[in-house]
Parts: C-alpha cells; sequence; structure tokens
C-alpha cells in the first residue's frame, strides 16, 4: 500500500497521506502539493500557500460520496530559548548557554499540540461535515527530525537546532477512506 503525501501550513506545517491510495485522494493530494508548498527560515517567516485553493480542494473532497475518516495527529517541537524569554534568540553567546531551556515539559506540549489540531479538525469539520474527525497530540514524543545529542552552545547550533525544531512543529493528518 502506497502512501501519498503533501505538506501545508495551518499554525504548523501540516504532514498529510491519504491510506490506502487510491486515484481520486492522489488527485487531491497532487492538488495539495501544487498550492500549499510552503518554507520557512529561522524566523519561521512562512510562504507560498494558497488558502483559498485548499478551501477548495477540502470542499472538493466534501463532494466525495464515500464516506472518509481524518486522523488528525498533533505535534510540538522542543524549540530553545533562553530562560525567560519567549522570543527564540537571534543573538546567542557561549556562555549564555546555562541560561538555555529547550522544550517544554511533556504535558504542555501535548495541551499544545492538542489546539493546533483541533483547529485543523475544526477547519475539516466545517468544510467536510460528514466525515469522522479524530484528534490526538503526541506532543514533542514522536519527532519526523533528529535533534543533536547535546543543547546548543553557539548562534549557528542553535539556529540548527530550532529549524529542525520547526520540522517537528507539526500538524499530520492522515485521510482514510
Amino acid at each position: 500500500m502506497k502512501n501519498i503525501a503533501y505538506t501545508l501550513m495551518f499554525f504548523f506545517v501540516v504532514h498529510a497521506r491519504a491510506e490506502p491510495n487510491s486515484e481520486s485522494l492522489q488527485h487531491y493530494a497532487e492538488q495539495f502539493n501544487k498550492h500549499a508548498l510552503m518554507e520557512y527560515d529561522y524566523q519561521f517567516h512562512l510562504s507560498k500557500i494558497n488558502y483559498a485553493a485548499i478551501i477548495n480542494i477540502l470542499v472538493d473532497i466534501n463532494k466525495l460520496k464515500q464516506p472518509l475518516k481524518f486522523d488528525i495527529h498533533g505535534h510540538t517541537g522542543s524549540f530553545c530559548r533562553l530562560d525567560g524569554d519567549v522570543q527564540l534568540p537571534t543573538d546567542f553567546k557561549p556562555e549564555q548557554a546555562a541560561d538555555l531551556v529547550c522544550g517544554a515539559s511533556l504535558e504542555y506540549q501535548i495541551a499544545i499540540g492538542h489546539t493546533y489540531a483541533q483547529l485543523m479538525a475544526d477547519m475539516v469539520k466545517s468544510l467536510v461535515p460528514k466525515a469522522q474527525v479524530d484528534v490526538v497530540s503526541y506532543g514533542s514524543e514522536v519527532p519526523r527530525a533528529a535533534y543533536p545529542t547535546l543543547k546548543p552552545k553557539n548562534s549557528e547550533e542553535l539556529k540548527a537546532w530550532n529549524q529542525i525544531a520547526a520540522q517537528n512543529n507539526r500538524v499530520e493528518l492522515v485521510i482514510v477512506p
């Protein structure tokens, strides 16, 4: 069974796949791919997304006669920031390493992951009301990209760490016929 994977942005990166492969769902996967390209940089500026097209894709999915189920999984990245700061540091000095905090409690990350997964679920439910939608949050427990084994010691390592965290900060959407 081949999965169809594509990405789009909805507050988080959304990684979606259709299981099992079907011609009609493959068409929607290609459409998401075309309209939901996403790029991010260190400060997570997002671009190249056509929300109107994504909404239209979900409206088209709603027209399918087959019943669908959407499993929506929330995941959070373990971003590094200086203790007490909310913003990600742009300039980091080695002497600040003791004040660096990477990640948050699992309970907090699960709550955040659930919040963003629920936002996606609400969007899907509003546009595909006949679909069954289930939401689960995994917090930071299932990263897509591995973190370095040691905490960052300089600005370049911090930037690399937070770029990995951005990749892991996602909502996964599984469409099941």
